[in-house]
């Protein structure tokens, strides 16, 4: 007998790791075993279009979206992206000698990139913030501290990128 195939729902998530079950997920596909629950997010998702679940990490919600649907327009979408450049702020590690310490000792440093601007095509600049939300979203559930402060660093810095490349985001 053939296996079916696994449908895929969130696909460039899906490839990352991340379950379609995870709460925090855009249209997640989690079910709750108490009936009056789920019945509370389908009310919810009929009246806003979502439902609350997706604002319990707002942050991890925001960055899950704009990655696969960005991941998408990069795939699929006819725009030249050689026609475009832009100015955008890119990461440096500062070394580990020179990093600057919060008042709990060696725990966490303030900040573990600088950054600096650099041009780009639209290309680069998207592959750029791609990677940088990529590594955001395979930290989510394995952070140490110095893991997710450098996680946050780069889904800044890529919502930066795309703040200056947000123009030409359209076809």
């Amino acid at each position: 007998m053939k296996k079916k195939p696994k449908i895929e729902s969130h696909k460039y998530l899906n490839e990352l790791g991340i379950s379609s079950e995870v709460s925090w997920i855009f249209n997640t596909k989690e079910v709750w075993d108490k009936k009056k629950t789920q019945k509370h997010f389908i009310n919810q998702r009929e009246k806003y279009g979502f439902d609350e679940r997706e604002t319990w990490a707002l942050n991890s919600t925001l960055i899950g979206w704009l990655y696969s649907h960005l991941k998408w327009y990069v795939k699929h979408s006819p725009v030249d992206f050689a026609f475009n450049s832009f100015d955008v702020p890119v990461l440096t590690p500062i070394p580990r000698k020179k990093l600057e310490w919060t008042n709990e000792g060696k725990i966490v440093a303030v900040r573990y990139y600088t950054e600096s601007i650099k041009h780009m095509t639209q290309e680069e600049a998207m592959n750029t913030a791609l990677s940088y939300m990529e590594y955001y979203l395979k930290h989510e559930d394995d952070r140490t501290l110095e893991k997710e402060s450098k996680s946050i660093e780069k889904a800044c810095c890529a919502l930066k990128i795309i703040a200056e490349i947000f123009p030409a985001l359209w076809w």
